[in-house]
């Protein structure tokens, strides 16, 4: 199993982060440990008891808090031998400390950031790099210097709009000793409007390399700044006349590029119409290369003209794995335009979390978003508008509708304090 350290699991917005890892459709695959400060309150009581229940998941643990580096021995403690493969930090404070005078989120969120990403730097407790390998060849051009290649040299044949009356024509060749593939040929807009090459099968390369392990398939392109498609075909669509999965590129002018296109990437479409399908990277059989003057659904292709054109490939064609993020930092919506922000005449105008800004809040989530950047682990930011559970949504509504009940005159005036200190209290 993967094991994730969710810090701050206790807080309203860290019990949600535990939830989706138990309510994910991958969460037996997670061993979830969740790091909370004294009070265990909020994970213990979650939900009618939801964690004690599935307590083989989540292993809580309590003592840790980010403000005080002293307390950083727990999480140490919570790596086990094989180290994190994930740490989701959610920071924001809660209710309780914003009712403290001395409270200052710069000094107990952002920094407290900055030492547990130093921490988490200087004690390898977050695993480093892909496990197994990055990038595997799945198709040679022929001068292949690594001893272990699987690939194998497709032969390539021309799939014209010539099959349906049309005019273009396009061939494929290797340049001998160099490792590449030449694409050439005219695109003529009378009678279709595409070219096209297709390898032969490759499902026995696409089962021995383990394909659905990798994340998408990557070129190395010569082109002339025009958009063009890879096109694959699995077993599913081999019943289905014109049917492939197609992802678009664009290409730069005289400029070698790298092209990363994921599995996510991928269309299907029979010729240009789509339909509703996913791509299954073990059930590929054949690649392919698409220039047309269309795109999707009978929309043109804006970056695509008729005549002649010439795309090389160098290196093979490969598939790859994305470098997953090893910190995931829960910051807020509103940051980037607390930071835009330069005359208190701009904030008047603003959204009521950047009017408020409490005890500068907002700048603390910055500041600690820069900390995780500066770190040498893989990270992700996430950036959430109003996160809600339905508890908090009703009392929400009850201290909006407090002063339409009934009572007396003066009830209005204490429950707009009471939402005025609700907003304060939120965190974006």
């Amino acid at each position: 199993k993967k094991t994730v350290l969710v810090v701050g699991a206790n807080g309203k917005l860290g019990s949600c982060v535990v939830d989706s890892f138990l309510s994910s459709s991958s969460s037996t695959e997670w061993e979830v440990k969740a790091l909370a400060r004294a009070s265990t309150e909020r994970l213990e009581g979650y939900e009618g008891n939801k964690y004690k229940k599935v307590n083989k998941q989540v292993e809580v643990i309590s003592g840790f808090d980010l403000a005080d580096e002293t307390t950083y021995s727990v999480a140490g403690g919570a790596c086990g031998p094989r180290g994190l493969d994930c740490v989701v930090i959610v920071v924001g404070g809660s209710r309780e400390d914003f009712q403290k005078e001395d409270y200052d989120p710069m000094n107990a969120q952002a920094r407290g950031v900055k030492e547990f990403m130093e921490y988490l730097d200087a004690s390898n407790a977050l695993k480093k790099g892909i496990e197994g390998r990055r990038e595997v060849k799945l198709v040679d051009f022929g001068a292949s210097e690594c001893s272990h290649n699987m690939a194998s040299v497709c032969d390539w044949r021309p799939l014209n709009d010539t099959i349906m009356g049309g005019n273009s024509s396009s061939d494929a060749f290797y340049s001998r000793g160099r490792d590449m593939l030449n694409w050439a040929g005219d695109l003529v807009s009378q009678g279709g409007g595409f070219c096209g090459i297709r390898s032969s099968e490759v499902s026995e390369l696409v089962g021995k390399v383990n394909a659905e392990e990798y994340d998408g398939i990557r070129l190395k392109v010569l082109g002339d700044g025009q958009r063009y498609k890879i096109s694959v075909r699995t077993k599913e669509q081999l019943d289905l006349p014109e049917a492939s999965f197609q992802a678009s590129f664009d290409t730069k002018e005289d400029e070698w590029i790298d092209v990363n296109l994921r599995w996510e990437d991928f269309t299907a479409v029979r010729q240009t119409v789509v339909y509703d399908a996913q791509l299954k990277p073990e059930s590929i059989v054949t690649l392919g290369l698409v220039k047309s003057l269309f795109s999707f659904n009978g929309f043109r292709n804006k970056k695509a003209k008729e005549g002649r054109f010439l795309l090389q490939l160098k290196g093979g064609i490969s598939l790859f794995k994305e470098e997953c993020p090893r910190v995931v930092y829960i910051s807020s919506a509103a940051v980037e335009r607390n930071q835009k922000i330069v005359s208190e005449e701009e904030r008047a105008l603003e959204i009521p979390i950047v009017q408020l800004n409490p005890r500068k809040l907002l700048n603390a989530k910055y500041l600690g978003e820069c900390f995780v950047r500066d770190s040498s682990s893989p990270y992700a930011i996430v950036r959430p508008t109003g996160l809600k559970d339905k508890a908090a949504e009703e009392e929400e509504k009850r201290q909006r509708d407090g002063d339409e009940g009934e009572g007396d005159d003066e009830d209005a005036p204490a429950a707009k304090e009471q939402t005025s200190q609700y907003l304060e209290l939120s965190q974006g």
